[in-house]
């Protein structure tokens, strides 16, 4: 692999990184070129869920689809399986606890806290504390999920916490 800067990442999720096709040479790569993890997770499993369902279902991957004029990605709405997503939610935390013990040293960030740890991150990094946060990729999905679930008022519990606004 050849890198355009010193300091190149790119995100896995956790299915294609236990895949056996990928995840020996992963994490052998890591280990080889002392590569800096970060375990970047995602608190809400409803969004993460439903971002998901979305994509397979309307093809969507981030900033590549038509947008309206408030920002939002223009697809209709999805149901969403209560049975479906407590297997999701259940197999997450056995593969996230999976890379905890693959990379114990790995920095530990919540998507939803991003950008008030962002100086964590470019302190893991050994990169300029003054850089300004951007996330250039739009979000997929509105703030409030009900507008893209349709059977919402059953899965609200599991809608915690909020989304980020950045």
């Amino acid at each position: 692999m050849t890198f355009p800067s010193r300091t190149t990442g790119f995100k896995i999720i956790y299915d294609d990184f236990i895949d056996p096709r990928f995840q020996d040479a992963l994490i052998a790569y890591a280990n080889e070129n002392e590569v800096r993890t970060i375990h970047l997770r995602r608190l809400n499993h409803l969004a993460a869920f439903a971002s998901r369902a979305r994509m397979t279902r309307f093809g969507i991957r981030h900033s590549d689809r038509p947008f309206g004029k408030n920002g939002e990605v223009q697809t209709g709405s999805i149901k969403v399986c209560p049975r479906e997503l407590k297997r999701y939610i259940a197999r997450q935390s056995v593969l996230a606890a999976h890379i905890d013990a693959t990379f114990p040293d790995a920095l530990q960030l919540e998507y939803e806290n991003l950008r008030e740890d962002f100086p964590l991150l470019l302190d893991h990094l050994a990169i300029d504390p003054s850089r300004p946060f951007h996330a250039p990729l739009r979000k997929l999905a509105p703030p409030d999920l009900s507008d893209v679930i349709e059977n919402y008022a059953e899965l609200r519990e599991f809608d915690h916490p909020a989304q980020p606004a950045w």
